[in-house]
């Protein structure tokens, strides 16, 4: 779907991991090892955190671009490595879908 848009990104893998901080930390730690070219990362949920904390412990922090849905305290401390924080707006269109909130580094 995304080539069809004519996106130069592509989805390697989707991971559910129900507002589980551990699962999100272990399947992001796997994520890593399996895709060792990475350039970027979308949490939808309140799991940035651990996300950020795999990628700091791998040593990939900072070399992969992460892109939240979710803006709160404990992220202020972090958002220096947050690449975007999206704010969802409609299901009803995927190019209308998406409303940026707060945005570093895209021009």
């Amino acid at each position: 779907m995304l080539a069809d848009l004519g996106s130069a990104i592509s989805l390697i893998e989707v991971a559910e991991t129900h507002d589980d901080y551990a699962e999100a930390y272990r399947q992001t730690c796997q994520l890593l090892e399996r895709h060792p070219a990475l350039s970027g990362i979308y949490v939808s949920t309140a799991n940035s955190l651990a996300v950020i904390k795999a990628l700091e412990e791998s040593g990939r922090l900072g070399n992969v671009a992460i892109v939240v849905t979710d803006l709160f305290p404990e992220l202020y401390r972090s958002f220096a490595t947050v690449m975007c924080s999206l704010r969802f707006i409609s299901s009803r269109s995927l190019r209308g879908a998406w409303r940026s909130r707060y945005c570093t580094g895209l021009s």
